[in-house]
């Protein structure tokens, strides 16, 4: 299936019915000047098909390319990002603890063993520690939000893009049970809605409209789930 066009200048360019069956969504945001990032890998299994859709849009995937930012450790998510690096030279981002598992290949952390995979280890070139930080490309800023919860170094990404403002927040909005840590998941999910944002970018679905509603219904689910 090819790429699907999420809103002016984001494009899904990778998940399970683009590009492996065990791949998450895989993002790729355009400036102006047609030079951007990738948000997540998937796991590096459906690569070729990443990088088939990448050249369909008319992008160099070894010059247009500035960053790739990880937004946890699980291999369905950071799996690629070898290939990513190595193959064809994309600055890797991610946030500790998470990022010394992706530089190690922790098969248990990156839950690689549980899905019988094999995660390939790669350097992280921009190793995030502090609560919020930013990168630039081109005329496009991102904040990326340190939101544990889900992991340890969970992230989340808000930017504004040909008026739209949106967030990308890989597995943040799963069920209780798969997250490692429900009070500072939380706490991640009242610190993103802090933010105005309408899209919102998912690790295994996206939300085009009234995305920051469907997270202030997700807390309150979890509230009232800590109190039955």
């Amino acid at each position: 299936m090819p790429l699907i066009g999420v809103a002016r200048g984001i494009y899904l360019i990778g998940g399970p019915m683009l590009t492996h069956m065990l791949d998450a969504n895989v993002y790729l945001v355009l400036s102006e000047k047609r030079r951007g990032i990738v948000i997540d890998s998937g796991t590096g299994l459906g690569f070729e098909n990443m990088l088939r859709n990448i050249l369909e849009l008319g992008i160099n995937p070894f010059k247009d390319i500035e960053y790739v930012i990880l937004t946890h450790c699980h291999i369905d998510h950071a799996g690629g990002a070898s290939a990513l690096y190595y193959g064809l030279g994309v600055k890797t981002v991610a946030h500790e603890p998470d990022s010394l598992f992706i530089r190690e290949g922790n098969p248990d952390k990156t839950l690689a063993k549980k899905l019988g995979l094999e995660f390939k280890p790669s350097p992280i070139t921009v190793n995030l520690r502090k609560e919020y930080e930013t990168l630039e490309v081109d005329e496009m800023v991102f904040e990326i939000i340190h939101t544990p919860g889900h992991t340890q170094g969970s992230v989340s990404v808000y930017f504004e893009i040909h008026g739209n403002k949106v967030l990308a927040l890989g597995d943040t909005i799963l069920s209780e049970e798969q997250n490692e840590d429900f009070h500072a998941l939380k706490r991640s999910l009242s610190k993103i809605l802090q933010y105005d944002f309408e899209i919102v970018l998912g690790g295994h679905d996206y939300i085009s409209k009234n995305g920051r509603a469907f997270i202030e219904k997700f807390l309150m689910k979890l509230k009232v789930e800590q109190l039955s």
